[in-house]
């Protein structure tokens, strides 16, 4: 069991390297994550997961797989996320993400799937 939290421990500082990289603010991450209580999302950055719940882990998956999906993106990841995309109704991916809604989340995981997934040119 160690190293099943071990491995989740590595997961999550991951997705938080992922939303550094991004430059998302805490407004934004609160969003991607549901909308944390109190103190949280430090107390997650900080590597203390015993307050996490599995949504909040689930969305991180959603974060990393979006990071995977981006990382050969012509443009980008953070030109991507931040510019009008009209499948979403010309919102930014990043709005959407940041919505509380983890259904947005997967909306933006599956658009970028069904685009990028394997066996596109991007995915090679």
């Amino acid at each position: 069991m160690a190293e099943t939290q071990d491995q989740m421990a590595r997961g999550v500082a991951g997705a938080f390297q992922i939303l550094k990289l991004w430059k998302l603010t805490d407004g934004e991450i609160g969003g991607l994550l549901g909308f944390p209580f109190g103190n949280q999302l430090s107390e997650w950055k900080a590597g203390n997961l015993a307050s996490m719940p599995v949504d909040v882990v689930k969305r991180l998956r959603l974060v990393a797989g979006i990071y995977k999906l981006l990382r050969n993106h012509p443009g980008g990841a953070m030109e991507w996320l931040r510019q009008p995309i009209p499948q979403f109704g010309n919102q930014m991916p990043l709005a959407r993400m940041a919505s509380g809604d983890a259904g947005d989340l997967l909306a933006v995981h599956d658009h970028l799937k069904s685009r990028y997934g394997a066996g596109s040119p991007m995915a090679r």
